[in-house]
């Protein structure tokens, strides 16, 4: 077991982490955690773990020209029990459609329109 180590390469014999060092085997477990992207830290868009705030609307509070989704938006939770969802693939591809919709009804003076996650199950 490897903490906190980079995966340059896995094949059918093995593992070759960062540094160069290389693990033979035929079985793997790789186990990484889910990030923001760093883009956020780069912009002044007002982070909440990593992540760009945003309004029912997926835009940026105070950059009414800007949408954020996938894993750079913390999009409020319709659940209770959690501060915001978590970047699941499904939520990704909803959020990513309706910004594209969204930022092209801006482009012809629509107003925009509220993000509403819909779980499929």
């Amino acid at each position: 077991m490897r903490l906190g180590r980079t995966v340059e390469a896995a094949d059918p014999g093995g593992v070759t982490l960062g540094g160069g060092e290389r693990i033979q085997t035929e079985t793997v477990i790789w186990a990484a955690g889910v990030q923001a992207n760093g883009l956020g830290r780069t912009l002044d868009l007002g982070l909440s773990r990593g992540r760009a705030a945003v309004d029912p609307h997926l835009q940026v509070p105070g950059h009414p020209n800007v949408f954020a989704v996938g894993d750079l938006a913390a999009v409020a939770a319709p659940q209770a029990e959690a501060s915001f969802c978590r970047c699941w693939r499904r939520l990704r591809f909803q959020a990513g459609r309706h910004g594209r919709r969204a930022g092209g009804g801006l482009i012809v003076g629509e107003p925009p329109l509220r993000f509403r996650y819909h779980d499929k199950g």
